[in-house]
């Protein structure tokens, strides 16, 4: 790809470009690492925030609880998530690590806290894949 065609006739291309890339870089230094989260019972889940999404992993065992509304993780500022108003709260149907179609968790994701919603076994589930938006300011 020719750039200097491309942007001919722009004034500073070259800085255009730069800028762009400095950008870039800059939300990609934001990044926490993955972090241990003091979950309910002995399941290890990580999370961690990259610029301005905070990403989860980890499989969630047994000892995870199956009453609904039970509180999972209480979420760390820094890593709040900022939901459109109209959609306050976010919902995720887990991965279960077992083929028996009819085991089911479902979590909810609203202001600071992670609670259970319905959880039919005592299988493994995965938090994969688990991730929203923040606007909270990126952690020290």
């Amino acid at each position: 790809m020719d750039l200097k065609k491309i942007f001919k006739g722009l004034p500073d291309w070259n800085k255009i470009i730069n800028d762009n890339f400095d950008l870039i870089a800059k939300l990609l230094g934001q990044d926490t690492g993955w972090i241990k989260a003091a979950f309910v019972g002995d399941s290890a889940i990580y999370y961690r925030r990259i610029g301005n999404m905070v990403y989860l992993n980890g499989l969630g065992n047994k000892s995870l609880p199956k009453n609904a509304e039970a509180l999972l993780w209480a979420i760390p500022s820094g890593f709040i998530p900022s939901y459109p108003a109209a959609r306050a709260e976010g919902f995720h149907e887990l991965s279960n690590t077992d083929s028996t179609p009819t085991n089911v968790t479902i979590i909810r994701i609203r202001s600071n806290m992670m609670h259970m919603i319905y959880r039919n076994n005592d299988n493994g589930c995965s938090f994969d894949g688990v991730c929203w938006p923040t606007a909270d300011p990126f952690p020290a």
